[in-house]
């Protein structure tokens, strides 16, 4: 159920890996109890044996379902509560007006440069804005999973960017940190060093090399 992620994490993927347990759960029973009666367990009356799987399938499905109908019922109010993300790729998306405004302008901040990257890993920018993806090593998590040579490889690419635009989000990285943001990595350390803030949003900081006084001029209406 979760073969496309490497490193399951906690949060929606928890949902969905429950999933193929519930659905499996009447599938084991009756292999249960058809070994069972295979065994004498409950004699040789089959109506016994259809009994006993038909209750342990209603049990299961009963289960699974109260389980999950508090939280589907939660989701669905919160999905038809949204509204539409608008932007490509997401026809069946829908979330908060305010985080709908905040990815959109993200979005329009990145698209006014020639190419963008994204600390922490948020790749979905890459399709919004229809950039290429500046590196090949791109991860959520990039401190974490990256090591000090590769990030310096990540450096090297985006230096070669004259038209770069960064959206750094200080506060999903701090979720994400176990340290490494203490130890001054090297890819915080280029962002510190030849990056300044243009803009900010509601945590999330566009960032354009030093010296770029055109487009800072620019956001700042000057």
């Amino acid at each position: 159920m979760l073969s496309l992620y490497a490193f399951p994490v906690a949060g929606t993927q928890n949902l969905v890996a429950t999933l193929l347990p519930v659905a499996l759960m009447p599938v084991i029973a009756h292999d249960a109890l058809v070994d069972l009666q295979r065994r004498g367990v409950f004699g040789s009356g089959c109506a016994t044996v259809k009994l006993a799987t038909r209750t342990a399938v209603a049990a299961a499905l009963t289960i699974g379902t109260y389980a999950g109908a508090g939280l589907t019922a939660d989701v669905a109010r919160a999905y038809f509560g949204g509204v539409p993300l608008d932007l490509p790729g997401t026809d069946w998306i829908r979330v908060s007006r305010e985080q709908a405004d905040d990815l959109r302008w993200v979005t329009e901040q990145l698209s006014s440069c020639a190419a963008s990257y994204s600390v922490p890993g948020m790749p979905s920018f890459a399709f919004w804005t229809k950039h290429s993806l500046p590196t090949t090593l791109n991860i959520n998590d990039v401190l974490a999973f990256l090591g000090p040579a590769q990030q310096a490889s990540i450096v090297q690419e985006l230096s070669r960017l004259p038209d770069l635009c960064i959206v750094f989000n200080p506060t999903i990285l701090k979720l994400f940190d176990r340290g490494q943001i203490a130890t001054n990595p090297p890819l915080l350390r280029y962002l510190s060093n030849d990056f300044v803030p243009r803009a900010e949003r509601h945590g999330y900081v566009i960032l354009a090399r030093r010296g770029d006084a055109s487009k800072t001029n620019q956001q700042n209406g000057q």
